[in-house]
């Protein structure tokens, strides 16, 4: 169990003056006609899982583990919104031929609109399992498994509006009245199927295909409103894998490689739906899409003080059929609904690559402790994070590079570490909320910002005990 509670207060903008609100967006200052918006909200979660397994002895011709899975959560929410707004005053109408506000006393009266809302969402999931390998022989094995999985999802959910009767211009961000139930529940078969051959002592080369299953979701967030509503499919994929695991350079070289391709039918993913005022991520199912490509990863120590390690990945995650259809969507998100097939997938950069190196000076004979110099760089492709290829959501190429210098004992209790993270000050973002739909949009809600966009430099202590 959890709880979290946060305050945010700041200076959006001076407001040269407030008027007596109108359902119209002639009021001067009508987009800040509000004098204050609070929101404050709580949640209380709950959650039990458990896992038991029965294993045989290792080294057998054939070898297994069965065993059963359970988990449940329960989360109970509570939001309210409200925007207060001038509502009369007794000042007289000046040029603009409004009535403006004062918050002198006995001048003018606000009112306040809320919208609290309560919802309980609760999830459970029941699995059965069983895989086994098979050793052939000391060179060859054959590896199978399979999952049985049940799933089933449900919410309640409440919102309501005090006092009644305010237009909906005169409280932004709060929905009116709603009230709505759903579950859904699903059963999933998963599994994989593999061959495992050690062609020398430090090459292995293997082969598998897996099943995947994602369970069912439904939507629901505080501005949740009947087109937001519908049960989310589970998702399933279909995988392939050929690879190598190698050991080279009487093992100073570690070596791994592997070529993939994955299908998955009713993708899960995210999608930015615009409630006005505002912009909110929701899931969907997307269709069909498919991720291939190739990647690898390394561990070289060419003496005993320098190493390098490193990794690489190609990846092609593109939409294969993009399903706008009147069986899973509403009317309003059929209308808007623009197939993208062909179109890159979100958080699916092409290419990733990181490399780095640490070199142990030779200065033990005249220090009495250790010292380590150390670098890495890492770079990501272009990052799109929009189902809707939003054009704003999106990421551009970028690098970062990361150094360290490292004093420990000699022998490895204490270690003193001075690092600099991101020395080119590259500025990127995690993940972008655009304000719109699609192409539609001009520019941003939210932009969620990672603490290593920005150089800084830092010292680490370590004890071993």
């Amino acid at each position: 169990n959890w709880k979290n509670r946060q305050l945010r207060d700041g200076d959006f903008g001076s407001q040269s003056g407030q008027y007596v609100a109108a359902a119209s967006a002639t009021t001067p200052n009508a987009a800040t006609q509000n004098i204050d918006q609070r929101d404050d909200g709580a949640l209380d979660f709950n959650q039990y899982s458990q896992e038991v397994r029965i294993a045989s002895p290792t080294g057998q011709l054939i070898e297994y583990v069965a065993g059963g899975f359970f988990w449940w959560t329960k989360e109970n929410d509570t939001f309210t919104r409200s925007d207060t707004f001038c509502s009369a005053s007794t000042l007289p109408i000046d040029a603009t031929g409004f009535r403006p506000c004062s918050t002198a006393p006995g001048v003018s009266t606000f009112t306040t609109a809320t919208g609290p809302a309560a919802w309980t969402t609760r999830f459970r999931s029941q699995a059965g399992f069983a895989q086994a390998t098979v050793n052939v022989s000391d060179a060859f094995k054959l590896i199978g498994g399979i999952r049985y999985t049940h799933d089933s999802v449900n919410y309640d959910y409440a919102r309501t509006n005090t006092p009644a009767g305010i237009a909906a211009a005169l409280r932004p961000g709060i929905q009116g009245p709603f009230t709505f139930a759903e579950r859904t529940s699903a059963n999933g078969v998963s599994g994989k199927a593999g061959v495992q051959f050690q062609a020398t002592r430090d090459v292995m080369l293997y082969g598998t295909y897996s099943r995947g299953y994602k369970g069912p979701a439904l939507n629901v967030f505080y501005s949740i409103t009947a087109n937001n509503t519908g049960p989310i499919s589970p998702e399933t994929s279909d995988a392939f894998e050929l690879g190598a695991k190698t050991k080279l350079f009487d093992r100073r070289l570690t070596l791994n490689m592997a070529l993939y391709s994955q299908v998955l039918d009713n993708f899960q993913a995210n999608s930015f739906v615009t409630i006005p005022p505002q912009t909110f991520v929701t899931l969907t199912n997307a269709g069909r899409v498919r991720s291939r490509g190739f990647e690898m990863d390394f561990s070289f120590r060419p003496t005993d003080r320098i190493s390098f390690n490193g990794g690489y990945t190609y990846n092609e995650g593109t939409i294969r059929e993009f399903r706008c259809n009147a069986a899973t969507l509403t009317p309003a998100q059929l209308a808007t609904c623009v197939a993208h097939n062909g179109k890159p997938l979100p958080f699916a950069p092409k290419h990733k690559f990181n490399i780095g190196g640490d070199w142990k000076l030779p200065v033990e004979d005249v220090l009495p402790f250790t010292v380590r110099l150390g670098s890495a760089v890492a770079y990501s492709s272009r990052v799109n994070f929009d189902l809707d290829q939003t054009p704003l959501a999106q990421q551009a190429p970028y690098a970062l590079v990361d150094a360290n210098l490292t004093f420990a004992t000699k022998d490895g209790r204490y270690e003193l570490a001075l690092i600099g993270k991101n020395l080119t000050d590259k500025y990127y973002t995690s993940f972008v909320t655009p304000a719109g739909n699609g192409v539609s949009a001009l520019s941003y809600a939210r932009l969620q910002v990672p603490r290593d966009a920005q150089r800084y430099f830092g010292v680490r202590l370590g004890v071993k005990y």
